[in-house]
């Protein structure tokens, strides 16, 4: 009984530790910089990635691309194509990482009689401890000024990974975490 109880309290744990609200989101900036005079953007030449078991599928990677397009543009900047003049550039960078949540449980808390004493004891268990492995994938989006090619913003999501949800809920994931990183962009 204490085993079954034990697993069903593992999974409990399991499932909450699963329904994260939403991603985290970060950004930082240079506050020196005119983002005023931003109009124009392009994206930035894709840099020597990480290892391959980090990095999710190219179908993740247009997903991200196609929108941050969609609210950049949403937001009154113009995509110009590669060889022509952008006023500032947008760099993508995909992770997914292994973690470890552990979780220290009391499995139970009782009242009972207490054997060959008169009165009422209390009875407790030793603690259980909870591993969860999951996979958390950060997005990180910079902004880098075409001229001087220094980063001006960068935008951060990190999220539980889901492997197995279908197409349209990664993309309503990406979009969502696409969404609330260019909220902050540009910094008022």
């Amino acid at each position: 009984m204490r085993d079954f109880l034990i697993g069903i309290l593992a999974l409990a744990v399991a499932g909450a530790m699963g329904c994260a609200p939403g991603p985290w989101i970060r950004t930082d900036y240079a506050e020196s910089y005119d983002f005023s005079k931003l109009v124009t953007y392009r994206w930035a030449k894709p840099k020597p990635e990480a290892p391959a078991e980090t990095m999710p599928g190219p179908k993740v990677s247009r997903m991200v691309r196609e929108a941050v397009d969609r609210e950049l543009q949403a937001k009154g900047y113009r995509l110009v194509p590669e060889g022509e003049a952008a006023d500032f550039l947008v760099a993508c960078a995909l992770s997914v990482e292994q973690k470890l949540d552990v979780r220290t449980i009391r499995t139970t808390y009782g009242y009972g009689r207490a054997w060959r004493h008169a009165g009422v004891r209390v009875a407790y268990e030793p603690e259980t401890i909870v591993q969860a492995y999951y996979e958390e994938g950060t997005l990180l989006l910079d902004v880098v000024d075409a001229r001087s090619q220094e980063a001006v913003w960068r935008g951060t999501a990190q999220s539980r990974v889901d492997r197995i949800a279908v197409d349209e809920k990664v993309r309503a994931r990406v979009q969502d975490a696409v969404a609330r990183i260019l909220e902050k962009f540009p910094p008022r």
